[in-house]
């Protein structure tokens, strides 16, 4: 970043030292030193931003998605409430004796019509729009509805003024009534974009093997129970896995998957095509892969893949599920267990010795774009000032002012 950024001041300086070689901008003339300022100041300003652009288009390959686990701690519904509101027009009330239009800035007033509308708000105290049924469903779980305050109402004119109650429900703190929610967020993974690493999974997956197994983060997938069989959890036995994953997200900074395979058609080697399409978990991912004997919906193999470097908890979530019968229960207990005890998240720091890669293409676009920005401020601000009803720059003798 630092180079960039380097880039976008070192560039309107050597423009700006090619212009006083050149006898176009004397600096005896004091119109000439204004010219110099607001060029630098300006060219400065927009390369940096230029350059910051082009630090995130070159390192976005280093960037991912990964789900954040939370609870809802509370509901809210906003019910419809209006509000007195002004906004400023134009309009032509003449002409001069050139014909020039002469024009007078108004006010007007008039209503406006919020909501209503309906929240989650999350443990770190984020709000989330709902739809008015997921609303009326938790609220009848939670069943403590109140009001909590009212958007006092006003209105213009002869507008009728409607005051907007708002009601909420708490979340009443057991397990079996834990709303989750889940948050894709971008997060920095140097190990997977850096070829040079020991860590990196290889080889590199075909096309094929990249459509069969998407990362589920970058399919906005946040589900935590992916079946690749026949098999398929009930909608209430998912729910309990993802309260297992709500439970432990904040504290944990953990997502648990749990993958789920055929075993007579997929041995556990199927373990290494899903990690080679993925180039690795994510670094919060704990990903369970399991083969399903489909006669009795039972673990006939397990692998467990993370970043964790002590891999004990690998171990014991194969202990607790291989030979059970899979269900949301098993799931939620074998996280709700061994996650807060054998979890610890790879930090990316730690890899923060390997070297971002940003593509010859990227900083090299980025330097033409920064001189012929800064090539065009120059010309813009010679025009503005030479043509005194030009724009909105206007010099008078050594007196500088906007205008």
């Amino acid at each position: 970043m630092g180079t960039y950024i380097f880039a976008a001041i070192l560039i309107p300086c050597l423009t700006a030292f090619i212009i006083l070689v050149l006898p176009t901008w004397p600096l005896s003339d004091p119109d000439n030193r204004v010219k110099f300022a607001f060029t630098m100041g300006i060219s400065i300003l927009i390369c940096i931003g230029v350059g910051f652009g082009a630090y995130r288009l070159g390192t976005s390959h280093v960037r991912f998605n990964e789900v954040w686990n939370m609870k809802a701690q509370s509901i809210r519904h906003e019910m419809e409430w209006t509000t007195r509101e002004s906004e400023t027009y134009t309009v032509t009330v003449g002409h001069d004796k050139n014909g020039n239009s002469i024009t007078e800035t108004r006010t007007r007033y008039y209503t406006e019509t919020h909501g209503p509308y309906w929240y989650l708000v999350t443990e770190f105290g984020n709000d989330v729009n709902i739809s008015e049924g997921r609303y009326n469903l938790w609220k009848g779980v939670w069943a403590n509805e109140q009001q909590t305050g009212v958007h006092e109402g006003s209105s213009a004119s002869l507008g009728r003024s409607i005051d907007g109650p708002i009601y909420s429900c708490d979340w009443p703190g057991s397990f079996n009534t834990i709303l989750p929610h889940a948050e894709i967020h971008l997060y920095i993974w140097k190990v997977r974009a850096t070829k040079e690493s020991a860590l990196r999974y290889a080889p590199d997956p075909d096309e094929e093997l990249l459509k069969q197994y998407p990362r589920p983060a970058d399919e906005d997938n946040t589900i935590p129970v992916l079946s690749y069989c026949g098999f398929n959890l009930p909608a209430n036995e998912i729910l309990t896995v993802e309260r297992a994953n709500a439970e432990l997200g904040p504290q944990c900074e953990v997502h648990c998957l749990f993958l789920l395979f055929d075993a007579s058609k997929n041995s556990v080697g199927v373990s290494n095509d899903v990690m080679a399409a993925w180039a690795g978990p994510n670094k919060n991912e704990l990903v369970t892969l399991v083969g399903m004997d489909m006669t009795n919906d039972t673990a006939s193999w397990v692998k467990v893949e993370s970043w964790c470097d002590n891999t004990t908890i690998h171990g014991m979530m194969n202990d607790a599920i291989l030979g059970k019968k899979i269900t949301g229960s098993i799931l939620s207990k074998a996280m709700l267990d061994l996650v807060p005890k054998y979890w610890k998240r790879k930090q990316s720091a730690e890899f923060d010795y390997l070297r971002i890669r940003i593509s010859p293409v990227v900083t090299v676009a980025c330097i033409v774009v920064q001189l012929l920005l800064t090539l065009a401020v120059a010309a813009i601000v010679q025009y503005k000032i030479e043509n005194q009803g030009g724009g909105r720059f206007r010099f008078q003798s050594s007196r500088y002012r906007f205008r």
